[in-house]
């Protein structure tokens, strides 16, 4: 019997262990064995939450509910989300890695891509997404300081390169046929192919400066 302690029974409190404690997700028990007397045994408040007090001394019987457990953070078992913006975690990485004056290539579904360079496949259903979508999606996020089209997709598809430039401000335009578009886009950081179905949808653009 320990000094200060009269009437004294060993009880055996049982806890769940948390994980941030072990190391380790697990749904075992632990156990923890301390002295305890008929006041402190009265003063443990009931509660449904909590695991129960065992009495050792008159085997595995239920004598009163024990103290909760400790209260969990707000961030533990949750999953790390962004608010907005893009959610692709390859083409944020990309985006993060670009320097001023690197490109980046937004195609459409039907543009050759080559066979060693870092692409990014977004393509679901015909027009899922589509190129317009993931361009305005990179603008909101990357300073672009210029950007260059190939010049058949003013006579293709009109409409959409009218969007284009819309889209991206008062900034440089580079209308260029599009084999030399090709040949210009060999060394590009890295390119998003999407599900447009339009001709001659493709857009390079380069990275600027925010500041």
């Amino acid at each position: 019997m320990l000094p200060g302690w009269s009437k004294a029974s060993l009880t055996v409190i049982l806890r769940r262990p948390r994980e941030q404690e072990h190391g380790f997700a697990g749904c075992g028990v632990g156990a923890t064995l301390r002295w305890i007397d008929a006041a402190d045994r009265a003063a443990h408040v009931t509660d449904d939450r909590a695991w129960p007090l065992l009495d050792a001394s008159s085997g595995p019987r239920v004598v009163s509910a024990g103290l909760p457990p400790a209260p969990r953070s707000a961030s533990e078992g949750k999953g790390v989300m962004k608010k907005g913006g893009i959610l692709n975690p390859a083409i944020c990485s990309l985006l993060a890695e670009l320097g001023h004056t690197d490109e980046l290539l937004i195609v459409d579904a039907a543009y050759p891509l080559p066979t060693d360079g870092h692409v990014i496949d977004l393509t679901l259903t015909p027009g899922i997404p589509r190129l317009l979508d993931v361009v305005r999606a990179v603008a909101e996020e990357l300073v672009i300081e210029s950007f260059a089209v190939p010049a058949e997709i003013k006579d293709y598809s009109p409409r959409l390169f009218q969007e284009m430039v819309k889209l991206l401000g008062d900034i440089d335009v580079d209308e260029v046929p599009f084999h030399e578009f090709r040949e210009q886009s060999l060394d590009v950081k890295g390119i998003i192919r999407t599900a447009e179905f339009s001709p001659y949808a493709n857009i390079r653009l380069v990275a600027g400066s925010a500041f």
